[in-house]
């Protein structure tokens, strides 16, 4: 198993779309986002059979996404106030 997968990246941008478009305060994204690799790990389905590694890159994944979407928030936010 790998580190980085596909999934990776699906994470990257779930998390981008919930940081710019939701108003989702930062301790439950952290719930949600170290919670969904809990159920993960419970879950009988063969996309949800990841090494440790891809876990902590996953959350990295959903962190980095999340970050991002909030700060292209004040960055579309700022270009219309200012045009």
């Amino acid at each position: 198993m790998e580190a980085l997968n596909g999934f990776t990246l699906l994470h990257l941008i779930v998390c981008f779309a919930l940081g710019r478009f939701t108003r989702l305060g930062i301790v439950p994204f952290f719930v949600l986002s170290i919670g969904w690799e809990f159920v993960e790990v419970l879950m009988p389905f063969q996309f949800a059979l990841e090494s440790f590694p891809n876990k902590i890159f996953d959350i990295a994944a959903n962190t980095a996404g999340y970050f991002l979407g909030r700060h292209s928030t004040n960055i579309f936010s700022h270009h219309r106030l200012t045009s």
